[in-house]
C-alpha cells in the first residue's frame, strides 16, 4: 500500500477590538509568520486579506498599543474572578457582651454574599442583638433570643451583598452574660 499524505490550507483571519467604534476590525498591522521553521517575509493586510495562507508553527503579531491595552484588560478581568473564592463557606462564631466580626473582611475588591444566618443562645439571659453590614452599618438581621436555647434563623435568596470590603459584624445590645452561637453561610466573591 502506498503513502497517502493530506495537506489542507487554513486561512487565517485577524481582526483587532476599536474601543472609539466599539467594534471589531481587520487587523490593519503586520504580521510574521514562522512556517516549517523558516522566517517568512512580514504580510500586509491587503497580502493576507488576499491570499490564504498555509500555518505550521506559530503566529507572532505586532499589535498595536490599543489592541495591547484591550488584552491586557481582558487579561486582568479573568484573573480578578478566578482568584475571587468560587465555593461557599460555613462558619460558626461564639459571641458574648464583646461586639466584633463574624466573617472578616474579605479583602480589597471583593465582598461578602450571605445565605443563610442561624444561632442560638445557650446564655442564662435573654439576649438581643444585631448582626450589621459592618460596624455600625445597615442591620442585617436584628435578633432576640430567648435564655437557654432561644434559637433564629435566616435564609436569602437573592444573597445579602455586604458593602465592598466589609466584615459581617455582630452588635451585642442587651442581655447579660450572653452566650450566643452564630453559623454563617457566605462566599467571597469580586466586586
Amino acid at each position: 500500500m502506498a503513502d497517502q499524505t493530506r495537506s489542507s490550507a487554513k486561512a487565517v483571519h485577524v481582526f483587532s477590538y476599536n474601543t472609539t467604534t466599539k467594534k471589531w476590525e481587520p487587523f490593519g498591522g503586520n504580521i510574521s509568520l514562522t512556517v516549517s521553521g523558516q522566517q517568512t517575509d512580514a504580510l500586509t493586510d491587503t497580502q493576507l486579506r488576499a491570499t490564504a495562507v498555509p500555518i505550521s508553527g506559530t503566529v507572532t503579531a505586532d499589535l498595536g498599543a490599543t489592541d495591547n491595552a484591550v488584552l491586557d484588560a481582558i487579561q486582568a478581568a479573568v484573573e480578578n474572578k478566578s482568584t475571587a473564592l468560587t465555593t461557599s463557606q460555613w462558619v460558626t462564631s461564639e459571641k458574648s457582651t464583646t461586639d466584633g466580626d463574624i466573617v472578616a473582611t474579605p479583602g480589597a475588591g471583593n465582598h461578602l454574599e450571605i445565605y443563610h444566618l442561624s444561632g442560638n443562645n445557650l446564655g442564662a439571659n435573654d439576649t438581643i442583638f444585631s448582626i450589621e453590614n459592618g460596624n455600625a452599618g445597615a442591620s442585617v438581621r436584628h435578633v432576640m433570643l430567648a435564655k437557654e436555647g432561644g434559637l433564629f434563623e435566616a435564609q436569602f435568596n437573592p444573597a445579602i451583598r455586604l458593602s465592598s470590603d466589609t466584615a459581617l459584624y455582630y452588635d451585642y445590645i442587651s442581655g447579660a452574660a450572653a452566650d450566643v452561637h452564630i453559623s454563617v453561610h457566605y462566599k467571597i466573591v469580586a466586586d
